[in-house]
Parts: structure tokens; C-alpha cells; sequence
């Protein structure tokens, strides 16, 4: 068995938090009202990302951190695509969980110690 990498487990924790960034961040500054599009967009990215990153800490492969590096990418760009750039305390979230995702992603792919196949055998 292949020893899970530990930067999985922080991209996982920032899916999570982007998951339920759209009941929390409302619920802390109740000024804040939040689109329901960006509410459903946050769900599914940061839900596909927590759950690639679980499956990646039960058999890592080398697809998944790529394609957590693209949703993470994504996350950056979220805000000013789907135009809740003004609620600033959404914005860093989600921009700075997607920046997490992308550096532990890279540093995953990058500084591997052998986890991550890179053929089948």
C-alpha cells in the first residue's frame, strides 16, 4: 500500500472549506448574502475537489493532482467570473483555498517520493 501524502489531506480540508464557505461566511457577516449560482458552483468545486483528494489519500495517482491544480485554478478565477468580487470575505476564501489547492497539488506532484504511479503495471 502506498503511504498517503499529507498535502492531500490539506487539499481535501480546503474542498471542505469551500464546500461550506457559502453557509459560513453569511452566518459570520450576516450582511452578506450570497447568489445562489456561486452557492452551487462553490458546492460542486470544492465538493469534487475534497472528494478527489480523498480518493487520491486511498490510491494516489497522478491525474488527480493535475486535476486538482486546474479546479484550484478555477477557485482563483470563481469571484470575478461569476461576479461576487465584492463580497470581499467570500473572495479570499475562495481565492485562497484555491491557491492551496494548486501549491500542495504542484508540491504533491512535484517532490512525489514514489506514491503516485506513473505507469500501470
Amino acid at each position: 500500500m502506498k503511504d498517503p501524502r499529507w498535502q492531500d489531506w490539506v487539499t481535501t480540508v480546503a474542498g471542505l472549506t469551500v464546500v461550506f464557505s457559502p453557509w459560513t461566511i453569511p452566518s459570520l457577516f450576516p450582511s452578506i448574502s450570497i447568489d445562489p449560482v456561486a452557492s452551487w458552483a462553490l458546492l460542486i468545486v470544492g465538493g469534487v475537489i475534497a472528494v478527489i483528494g480523498l480518493s487520491a489519500l486511498a490510491n494516489p495517482h497522478r491525474w488527480e493532482e493535475w486535476a486538482e491544480i486546474v479546479l484550484g485554478l478555477c477557485l482563483i478565477g470563481m469571484p470575478y467570473t461569476l461576479g461576487f468580487d465584492t463580497t470581499i470575505q467570500l473572495t479570499w476564501t475562495v481565492i485562497f483555498a484555491g491557491s492551496v489547492v494548486v501549491f500542495f497539488s504542484g508540491w504533491a506532484l512535484i517532490f512525489d517520493n514514489g506514491n503516485i504511479p506513473y505507469e500501470r503495471r
